[in-house]
């Protein structure tokens, strides 16, 4: 029997699909994915405001910088989980580990931005 013309009968056959392309599984995670974007953006959007009422606080330049620092964290929450419902394979995997390694550095960044004042 020619290989070609076993098929996978858990993935239909889809005529429009490239079949060497892997089909998407993680499509129903996309809201997920966004409320923790909203959640985190939330944390560091009430511990910043602080930067905004501290006037010229011995600190500032420190909490200034921790702000920047958190800022990027999120950022890569946010690029990593919007990309995340529609990646397959090892990218989905590269991009949750970003997600992950973003909300430790956040969880360390605000612990050290209370502790600045």
């Amino acid at each position: 029997m020619n290989d070609l013309a076993i098929t996978n009968p858990a993935r239909p056959v889809d005529p429009k699909r490239n079949p060497s392309y892997p089909q998407r599984t993680h499509t129903a995670e996309k809201a997920q994915w966004l409320a923790l974007l909203a959640e985190w953006t939330k944390k560091v959007s009430v511990a910043t405001s602080r930067l905004k009422v501290i006037g010229d606080h011995p600190k500032r330049a420190e909490f200034a910088f921790v702000q920047a620092q958190m800022q990027g964290s999120l950022d890569q929450i946010a690029d990593s989980s919007r990309r995340l419902s529609g990646e397959v394979g090892e990218m989905y995997e590269e991009d949750k580990h970003k997600v992950d390694q973003a909300i430790v550095a956040l969880e360390r960044l605000l612990k050290k931005w209370d502790t600045l004042g």
